[in-house]
């Protein structure tokens, strides 16, 4: 039986890991080698048909159902990759619905997936984001936390694992060690914060220029970034209605994981 992915799961891929940033985090999270992996195209159906000759070609053993394990860690009641005979449920999980054909539910349980073939018993699944937050800010770090879930990313919040005892250093040490960007959350607090420092000099140190965007300012209250913050550029939400800082906020962090913004679906108009 060939191991090529089906149009439906063709389809769901590029509908859903449409931008060659998340469709990168899916393929590393199954166990796809980065050198092999196809060249992003503009057409996301073009890409994962490549990614798909691939697959039967052999270059990953067992690839399809890997890769549909690994989507389904992000979207647990999407039928198409969470089908019950393509990817092992834990006992008890409630059979997959169809959802809103993509976006995971708040507060579901996710279905038990193996891991991929190889993978170190207990290795950790690499995170999108840690999000860096001064004491009294909380609900921002919620919200921020809650839509970008949503869009799909994987988001690291110490204050959700911090229970009775545990050490709350040692969980922003894995948080840190785990994520692959800080968002620093900008208000007055945390600017004089001397107990999130560590946090945001910890990404400063890994990437001191910002060509990987490792430290990523977003700005929720009217303050004045100085000292190393001056000229790092942020997300700026202060002022804005909750629908428009929703998009901001999605879009502007999509841009900086990307290097910049997409050009546009046409040319530009001769301004002259």
């Amino acid at each position: 039986m060939s191991d090529a992915l089906t149009h439906a799961e063709l389809r769901a891929f590029a509908h859903i890991f449409r931008d060659h940033v998340t469709a990168r985090h899916v393929l590393d999270d199954s166990g796809f080698p980065q050198g092999q992996q196809p060249i992003w195209e503009q057409n996301p159906m073009v890409f994962w048909r490549e990614v798909s000759r691939a697959i039967e070609a052999g270059v990953v053993r067992d690839g399809r159902r890997r890769l549909l394990a690994a989507a389904v860690i992000r979207y647990p009641e999407n039928p198409i990759f969470a089908a019950p005979d393509r990817v092992p449920v834990a006992e008890g999980t409630p059979s997959p619905s169809t959802g809103d054909g993509g976006n995971p539910p708040t507060n579901s349980p996710l279905p038990a997936v193996a891991p991929p073939k190889g993978a170190p018993a207990g290795s950790p699944t690499k995170m999108d984001f840690f999000i860096s937050v001064a004491a009294g800010d909380e609900k921002w770090a919620e919200w921020i936390l809650e839509r970008l879930e949503h869009a799909g990313y994987r988001v690291r919040l110490p204050a959700r694992e911090t229970v009775g005892g545990s050490r709350e250093t040692e969980i922003i040490h894995t948080g840190l060690r785990s994520s692959r960007r800080v968002l620093a959350l900008l208000t007055r607090r945390y600017l004089e914060a001397r107990n999130v420092r560590v946090q945001w000099q910890t990404a400063f140190r890994l990437d001191p220029v910002g060509a990987e965007r490792g430290l990523i300012p977003i700005r929720v209250e009217e303050c004045e970034p100085d000292g190393v913050w001056d000229g790092l550029v942020y997300i700026d939400l202060v002022g804005l209605d909750e629908g428009t800082a929703a998009a901001r906020l999605t879009s502007e962090l999509e841009a900086s994981l990307l290097g910049g913004y997409p050009p546009p679906p046409r040319p530009a108009a001769f301004p002259g």
